[in-house]
């Protein structure tokens, strides 16, 4: 009964979730290395 049901195409579905993920990680990833680079430049700016 079940051998006659189809697979549902879902690749389209699949790249379009990794490619949010994958973005959103990216995103995090500079956020962090823009903030990085503010504090360090603020820290620099008080230690002198």
């Amino acid at each position: 009964m079940f051998s006659k049901l189809a697979t549902p195409d879902t690749l389209n579905y699949m790249i379009a979730g990794y490619a949010v993920i994958f973005g959103a990680a990216l995103a995090y990833i500079a956020s962090l290395a823009i903030r990085y680079r503010k504090a360090k430049r603020e820290w620099l700016d008080w230690s002198k």
